[in-house]
């Protein structure tokens, strides 16, 4: 029964109850990450992107985008674009987008070959019905909290 009245403090919801620890750090990351200025959080947002942006290709790496970590590092990468960068071009993007589903269909290929040859990867279906239930609702929680998450910067919020 306190878990229907709290979901957010007991963890029923993990993706609303992620996404509630992150807005409140918000105010105290976007802080601490203006106080070091530009070269440092460039070089932060680098080395966040290659540490974790590629181990999450390989397969059984934990990664921290599951949780609250995940919008911190989001929000590292964005901020860092947002607040120092000059805007892509279209050619950038474009590239960007190509290079994106180059590495994913490479992946979904290697997948399928290690598959076919027996080897188990750690994709599998969910376990139960409630896994499942879980996890279509937290998908349909993410395009919400990814709209607001880029609303804020839209909308040049100061925290």
């Amino acid at each position: 029964m306190v878990k229907s009245v709290m979901p957010l403090s007991m963890g029923v919801w993990w993706y609303a109850t992620a996404y509630a620890i992150f807005l409140a750090l918000l105010p105290f990351l976007a802080k601490g990450l203006k106080a070091p200025g530009r070269e440092y959080h460039l070089s932060l947002a680098a080395t966040v992107l290659v540490i974790w942006g590629l181990t999450s290709f390989i397969p059984g790496m934990i990664g921290i985008n599951d949780g609250f970590l995940g919008f911190i590092y989001l929000f590292i990468l964005i901020s860092a674009y947002k607040w120092y960068m000059k805007p892509f071009t279209t050619r950038q993007v474009w590239l960007m987008i190509g290079t994106g589903l180059g590495f994913f269909l490479l992946y979904t290929c290697a997948s399928i070959t290690l598959s076919l040859l027996g080897h188990d990867i750690g994709i599998t279906p969910p376990a139960n019905d409630s896994e499942a239930t879980s996890k279509e609702t937290s998908a349909a929680l993410y395009p919400l909290s990814v709209q607001s998450f880029f609303q804020c910067f839209s909308l040049r919020c100061t925290y």
